[in-house]
């Protein structure tokens, strides 16, 4: 009996239906942006692909084999791609994103006034976060490597939290010059 696999439908299309086969990581990403609006950048097709690959290797579907004297690898397919039944599934997935209110055109200054309220919040318990880490520091002088990995995250996040508290606010600020009427 054939085993059955699940691929991405871009992998899908790329070794099904065009049957590629022999290719390099770069030949497999170029062809994946001629067969696909959905990526614009190079660097970001070559890592989705690349991560596919991977996958389809540890499945023991491809091989990936040194072209001679060179860095370059060879994909190649393996007498169990040939001998397994493939299956379409669903295209990427895009990762939802963290404090995004939906948004209606009318009410797009309060949900970025909320956002901004969210952002300041967090940001709020962040820096309570480093303050206690630095106190837990001078507590523990023996735990400091571990204190401050867990400190430098916390600041890390503060840094990232104001950026977005200062975007929003920005967008804020100027919305008032802004012409809501489009």
């Amino acid at each position: 009996m054939s085993n059955v696999v699940s691929l991405n439908a871009f992998v899908y299309k790329l070794l099904i239906e065009n049957d590629l086969n022999n290719f390099t990581v770069t030949e497999i990403r170029n062809s994946l942006l001629k067969v696909s609006s959905e990526f614009t950048d190079e660097g970001e097709a070559r890592r989705f692909i690349y991560r596919q690959l991977v996958k389809l290797v540890d499945k023991k579907l491809l091989i990936k084999v040194k072209k001679d004297n060179t860095k370059t690898l060879i994909y190649s397919k393996t007498a169990l791609f040939n001998d397994s039944h493939f299956v379409s599934k669903a295209k990427r997935i895009t990762k939802a994103k963290k404090n995004v209110i939906p948004v209606k055109e009318n009410n797009f200054i309060e949900a970025l006034s909320k956002e901004k309220r969210a952002h300041e919040t967090d940001l709020a318990v962040v820096l309570c976060e480093v303050e206690e880490y630095k106190e837990l520091i001078h507590r523990f002088p023996k735990q400091v490597n571990y204190l401050k990995s867990l400190h430098l995250d916390a600041r890390n996040r503060s840094v990232q939290l104001l950026g977005k508290i200062n975007a929003v606010g920005r967008i804020l600020d100027t919305s008032s010059i802004v012409d809501h009427s489009c």
